[in-house]
């Protein structure tokens, strides 16, 4: 899951792309299947 702070779900699937991009993205076993995006400020961040 990648709850980025501040983020909507549009800026965090692009920004995913500096992740996935990386030669060892897909080296962790919890990247090995799916990851969901999540919108940071409707779910995450409170004031």
């Amino acid at each position: 899951m990648l709850p980025p702070c501040d983020f909507p779900s549009e800026r965090t699937l692009k920004e995913a792309e500096l992740l996935t991009g990386h030669p060892s993205w897909a080296e962790p076993p919890a990247v090995r299947g799916r990851v969901r995006v999540l919108d940071g400020p409707a779910y995450v961040n409170r004031p």
